[in-house]
C-alpha cells in the first residue's frame, strides 16, 4: 500500500503533460527512486489509521482463533469437564469482537481531524 501511495503521490505531483522518472530500461514498468517520492502529511496520516486499525481487529481476534484451535485438537471440548472452559473462552471471544468494533472511533478521532470535527459538529 505504502509503495502505492508513493507512486501515486509522484505521479499527482508532476505537470499533466510531463511523465519523469520513468525507466525505460525497467521492463516491470517501476518508477525510479527520487527524492520527490515521499508520502504527504495526508497520506502519512491515512497509512497510520490502517495500520492502527489493523492491529486493533487482528489483536482483537487472537481470543477467537486460540478458541477455534482449542477446539480442534481438544477431543469433546463441549462436553463434560471441558464445558466450562468452552464457554469461558467463547464468551472471551465474543467481548473482544464486540469491544473491537468499539475501538474503531476512538482510532479515527484521534487520526483524522475532520472525522473529529464532524462528530463535534453532530454531537453539539
Amino acid at each position: 500500500m505504502i509503495v502505492c501511495l508513493k507512486n501515486s503521490s509522484r505521479i499527482r505531483k508532476l505537470p499533466s503533460n510531463e511523465i519523469k522518472g520513468v525507466d525505460e530500461s525497467n521492463t516491470e514498468g517501476k518508477l525510479s527512486k527520487t527524492p520527490e517520492q515521499t508520502l504527504s502529511p495526508k497520506e502519512k496520516r491515512m497509512v497510520k489509521t490502517v495500520l492502527w486499525l489493523s492491529i486493533i481487529v487482528s489483536s482483537c481476534n487472537v481470543p477467537r482463533f486460540i478458541t477455534t484451535f482449542v477446539h480442534q485438537i481438544v477431543p469433546g471440548m463441549s462436553l463434560g469437564a471441558y464445558e466450562n472452559l468452552e464457554k469461558l473462552l467463547w464468551d472471551i471471544s465474543y467481548f473482544c469482537g464486540t469491544s473491537c468494533c468499539c475501538f474503531n472511533i476512538f482510532v479515527y478521532i484521534r487520526l483524522n481531524s475532520s472525522y473529529a470535527k464532524k462528530l463535534n459538529h453532530l454531537l453539539s
